[in-house]
């Protein structure tokens, strides 16, 4: 059992958005008297909200709080991680899954002084292939994707569910999962114009630069069988800073922190190794 300060819904609803970035702080947990790490801060990726974080927070808390946001996107990736650097704690451990991750990347890159150290659970450099970075989703796959976004936001949204747990062997725990965060939390739908942002910020994004600058410690995490992020892209980040920590989860798709048992001795090993 885990203590919350607030409980964020499962989607945005319309009243929500004008609320940006809603923040969630889950308090630290552990034997000592006070969290022994800078906060941990986790951001969500495309398709999901905060909610998909529930089943690791409580890990988490045995180290120190943990401060979930729920991410509102906008098309300028610089100007969203401006907003968003704004309502961080300082200094904080940056956390972020899939586009998440990429986000987390440019703020760290952007703001080294307010980030203590990266992590990024199934985040590509680029989400979407060029010449120089072939280890991502076609062009051309992720513009019908976007177009059919835009014709029928709701069956996409399924599509997507179901790359998020292609490959996984606890795929089946995992949807059970997922349809339970739908179905326990009241919501409406986003607006169109949120998810058009998210892909339009997954297009764009080169993080290819950034993670060669990243100082601080950084971890980053991937599905060996992951439909979103290509295995072979673990390669070519490693050649761009070899002083980051990479790890390969076998037999695991794109939601990597569910179950949180499997990334637990990875994360232990860390923290304990950077912030103790």
């Amino acid at each position: 059992m885990f203590f919350q300060v607030e409980i964020s819904q499962l989607l945005y609803s319309h009243a929500d958005l004008f609320m940006t970035h809603q923040i969630t702080q889950y308090r630290y947990t552990g034997s000592t008297p006070h969290a022994i790490i800078a906060p941990i801060v986790l951001l969500n990726g495309w398709g999901m909200s905060a909610q998909i974080w529930q089943t690791i927070i409580p890990f988490l808390q045995q180290w120190t709080d943990v401060v979930v946001m729920d991410v509102v996107y906008e098309s300028d990736v610089d100007v969203l991680c401006e907003k968003l650097h704004k309502k961080l704690c300082r200094p904080c451990i940056l956390m972020g899954w899939s586009l998440g991750g990429m986000l987390a990347t440019r703020i760290t890159v952007m703001h080294p002084q307010l980030v203590s150290g990266l992590i990024t659970l199934a985040s590509n450099a680029q989400f979407v292939a060029s010449d120089d970075w072939p280890t991502a989703m076609s062009r051309e796959v992720f513009s019908a994707f976007h177009q059919a976004y835009k014709d029928n936001a709701e069956k996409t949204l399924q599509r997507f569910s179901k790359l998020v747990l292609q490959g996984d062997v606890h795929r089946r725990d995992q949807k059970r999962y997922l349809q339970s965060l739908f179905t326990s939390i009241k919501t409406t739908p986003q607006p169109l114009t949120h998810y058009l942002s998210g892909l339009d910020l997954l297009r764009d994004i080169n993080n290819q630069t950034a993670l060669q600058k990243i100082t601080c410690p950084a971890l980053h995490c991937f599905g060996e069988s992951d439909a979103l992020v290509p295995v072979q892209t673990v390669e070519k980040i490693q050649k761009i800073n070899v002083h980051h920590q990479y790890e390969v989860m076998a037999r695991s798709g794109h939601l990597l922190h569910m179950p949180s048992k499997r990334l637990e001795v990875v994360l232990n090993h860390f923290i304990t190794e950077h912030f103790l």
